[in-house]
């Protein structure tokens, strides 16, 4: 009797062990990201462009929605946001894009059509481009 109930003792610790281990390797991302974009090295009179990116949730008769806003203080190229929604488990539920070209803002949205359980995730996906200008890109999160 000693020995299943000291193989069980082992497993159950090497279980938990294992799962901690898993979980402290999940990459924790922002909300919301601001950050300036850089004229290319050697380039003269440019000045540093604010980005700002962001995903946020809302709950609405139990009905979840997302959205991925890309916001500059200039004139851009191009100007990219993407918001995906995922549910507890990691499969992919929906998402929606936005691309515009000479702008200072881009907005996607999506809406959550799985059976929703408080524990979805929604992720933004962000990006910035000038010329004379280092491109930039965000990655954001948040729970709902």
């Amino acid at each position: 009797m000693k020995k299943p109930f000291s193989i069980l003792i082992g497993t159950a610790v090497m279980a938990v062990a294992l799962t901690g281990v898993a979980s402290a390797a999940k990459e924790v991302l922002p909300q919301s990201v601001t950050s300036f974009m850089q004229p290319v090295l050697g380039t003269i009179g440019l000045d540093s462009i604010n980005c700002s990116s962001a995903v946020d949730t809302q709950i609405v008769l139990s009905k979840g929605e997302a959205w991925a806003t890309s916001d500059t203080s200039a004139m851009m190229d191009y100007v990219y946001a993407k918001v995906s929604i995922y549910n507890p488990d990691g499969s992919f539920v929906n998402s929606g894009t936005d691309a515009q070209y000479y702008t200072t803002h881009a907005g996607a949205s999506a809406a959550d059509t799985s059976a929703w359980d408080y524990d979805d995730t929604a992720k933004g996906s962000h990006r910035y481009e000038k010329s004379g200008y280092n491109t930039v890109t965000h990655t954001t999160t948040a729970n709902f």
